[in-house]
């Protein structure tokens, strides 16, 4: 699927599983990805701010570019976020 460049501010996914959908420069503000699998998906320079991510598992995901101030993501998964140093300043980590 291919939501590049689209509005999608405070959008909810929960309990689903999302592969090979590009969210590549997509603004998501506040989105919601509750006890979701996303698996070779893009968020190159998309808009995260203040998403959350807590438990949801990651596989081939790109965070190139992104914008990931104050999103929520749980601990166990930061290691395979492939987040730039930056980027790791910004998230919010939370203990499982």
């Amino acid at each position: 699927g291919d939501v590049t460049h689209k509005l999608l501010h405070f959008i909810g996914f929960e309990a689903c599983q999302l592969k090979e959908i590009n969210f590549e420069g997509a603004a998501l503000l506040g989105a919601r990805f509750k006890a979701c699998q996303l698996e070779d998906c893009s968020f190159k320079g998309a808009l995260l701010k203040f998403a959350d991510f807590r438990n949801t598992q990651f596989k081939n995901v790109d965070f190139t570019d992104a914008d990931v101030t104050g999103a929520i993501f749980l601990e166990e998964v930061v290691p395979y976020l492939h987040l730039s140093p930056d980027q790791l300043q910004l998230i919010e980590i939370e203990r499982s």
